[in-house]
Parts: structure tokens; C-alpha cells; sequence
């Protein structure tokens, strides 16, 4: 698992080191602590900035909105991220039916009999 520094994450995120913390704090970040040469740091897995970055892209809207404003945004935004997370399920399965098939056809060529082959 790749791991980010707090400066790291904060470049990422367009935030100061100071915000990311507070951000930990909260528990809207999650970070593990691990030993340093100096001490105990915290880590954030990359994973978690992921997450994080979405929230921050919603909340950086351009212009200053209502709560109402902002939380149909943030459902639209997860409606479109939801969309394009079925078509990936759509191709996987496809291609899930897809290996079974040839698993299928594979496990046949084995059953049959060398000499019936030709």
C-alpha cells in the first residue's frame, strides 16, 4: 500500500499541512501513525486521499452555494460516479461470461478421448 506524507497529501488535495491534520482529527481522513527517524509520524494512505480529493473537487465549487445547492451537487456528482461504476460491472461481468465460456470449452477438450479427436 502506498503511503503519503501530511505535506504530501496537502499538495494533492490544495489544502495546508495545518487543514489536512485537522482533517485527521475529525476523522475524515484516515492516517496511521509510524515510527520515524524523528519520531511518530502520521501516514495517510494514498487510498484516503482519493476519497478525500473527491469531497474537496465538491466543495470547491466556484461560486459560494447554498447547503442545498451544494448537497444536490454532491448527489449529482455521485449519481454520475455510480453510473460509470455499473458500466464497469456491466464489462466485467461480460467478460467474466466471456472466461467461463472458454473454461467451459477448455474442460470439454479435456473429457474427450484423444483417438475421438480427429
Amino acid at each position: 500500500m502506498e503511503y503519503l506524507t501530511i505535506d504530501e497529501a496537502a499538495k494533492v488535495l490544495g489544502k495546508s499541512g495545518q487543514t489536512v491534520r485537522r482533517m485527521i482529527k475529525q476523522g475524515r481522513i484516515k492516517a496511521e501513525k509510524h515510527k520515524s527517524q524523528y519520531g511518530e509520524k502520521y501516514m495517510i494512505p494514498s487510498s484516503e486521499i482519493n476519497a478525500a480529493y473527491q469531497v474537496v473537487e465538491v466543495a470547491n465549487l466556484a461560486v459560494p452555494v447554498s447547503p442545498e445547492t451544494f448537497a444536490f451537487e454532491v448527489v449529482r456528482q455521485l449519481r454520475e460516479e455510480n453510473k460509470a461504476l455499473r458500466e464497469q460491472i456491466t464489462q466485467i461481468q461480460q467478460q467474466q461470461s466471456a472466461t467461463l465460456l472458454l473454461l467451459e470449452e477448455v474442460k470439454e477438450r479435456q473429457d474427450r478421448k484423444w483417438w475421438k479427436i480427429w
